[in-house]
């Protein structure tokens, strides 16, 4: 899929699945005719700053829960 239909599946902006994609946690990328090829994936679940062990542990834990794609 492309960055427009991936913002759109997801319901973010472009913007938003380019700094996915810059920051890294996005993978399996190509590019096809000048543009970026997203793979068929759900929405990256990213918690924002993560404070203690146990946190992230949880945070872990309910993203597998919920069968959300973590990277």
């Amino acid at each position: 899929m492309t960055i427009r239909e991936a913002a759109k599946e997801w319901k973010v902006k472009e913007q938003t699945v380019l700094n996915y994609i810059l920051e890294g946690y996005i993978y399996g990328l190509s590019i096809e005719n000048n543009e970026i090829v997203i793979p068929n994936i759900p929405k990256p679940h990213i918690k924002r700053k993560p404070k203690t062990v146990v946190e992230q542990d949880n945070y872990i834990l309910t993203a597998m829960n919920k069968e959300e794609y973590v990277n």
